[in-house]
């Protein structure tokens, strides 16, 4: 039997080749910025993040407490067979 591809084509992953051109330049801006924030916040994120133990333990726990909400949250599942996912 074969499978009907033509109802509900929705792509889960995109390549990069898809993507046009401006989007994939804002993405490496985007990244270059969040590379240099993060080697001038090195200090501090050493410093104040990591070297807090009751902050560690703090973020860990709203951590799990948001992703037992996600979890609670999430939809119905649509697909219940992994071979019938449109590609």
């Amino acid at each position: 039997m074969k499978h009907d591809t033509t109802k509900n084509n929705t792509q889960i992953f995109v390549l990069p080749a898809q993507v046009p051109l401006l989007s994939r330049a804002g993405w490496a801006v985007f990244l270059f910025a969040l590379l240099v924030v993060g080697v001038l916040a090195h200090g501090f994120i050493k410093q104040v993040l990591f070297e807090t133990p009751m902050l560690v333990a703090l973020m860990l726990i709203l951590g799990g407490i948001v992703l037992i909400f996600v979890d609670r949250c999430a939809p119905t599942p649509r697909h219940h067979d992994a071979a019938h996912l449109p590609i």
